[in-house]
């Protein structure tokens, strides 16, 4: 099952998972994250199988593109 996730959901994915998977130079800082979620400028969606996350996908859009 593919569902949305809230930042308080995203601080802790952050700190379990994004930080381990993305080198710093690439990497937004958390309150940049933040920002762009309550302007709905980015989503963050798990993927879970019986329960356990598996995967996760963050949606960023910039200007006129789609990041995903």
């Amino acid at each position: 099952m593919l569902r949305k996730i809230k930042f308080k959901e995203f601080k802790d994915l952050y700190r379990k998972h994004i930080i381990k998977d993305f080198p710093k130079n690439e990497r937004p800082n958390l309150e940049k994250f933040r920002k762009r979620m309550l302007k709905d400028k980015e989503e963050t969606y798990i993927f879970e199988e019986d329960g356990i996350a598996k995967g996760y996908c963050i949606i960023d859009e910039i200007e006129e593109y789609i990041l995903s």
